[in-house]
């Protein structure tokens, strides 16, 4: 389960790398030359700066589970807090540059909703089981 939640991880890493990736091609290529193109960037730096956190709290995460301590967030915290977090904040990106007709086809979404619900799924079973031991 332990290998399966680091796995996930990361595919999370890499299709971040992708958007990020996607992010700067898009700002590169296309500045903001007009307020309502500024609007849409500074409405999607939401999503860049919660971007840049995320993924550390899953690695704490994981590195919690692996030696068996308990999460800093409880179990609904880590899965609202973290986990949908960072899947609203990746799809927001992703429906980004899909709406700009930036070429997406090297981030898998199926493969993202795959890794989110496997950190999910252990999350679940591993907080319960470390709650059945107190």
């Amino acid at each position: 389960m332990l290998v399966q939640a680091r796995d996930a991880a990361l595919v999370l890493g890499q299709s971040l790398n992708v958007l990020l990736d996607l992010y700067d091609f898009y700002t590169e290529r296309y500045p903001a030359e007009t307020q309502s193109q500024r609007f849409e960037l500074e409405d999607l730096q939401v999503s860049i700066l919660e971007l840049g956190t995320l993924p550390k709290q899953v690695a704490e995460a994981l590195h919690a589970w692996t030696r068996g301590d308990e999460t800093m967030l409880s179990r609904e915290g880590f899965e609202l807090h973290v986990l949908n977090e960072f899947n609203v904040h990746m799809n927001a990106v992703s429906t980004f540059m899909f709406r700009k007709h930036i070429d997406l086809s090297e981030f898998d979404a199926r493969a993202v909703g795959d890794a989110f619900f496997t950190l999910r799924t252990t999350n679940r079973l591993l907080t319960t089981a470390s709650k059945d031991k107190q």
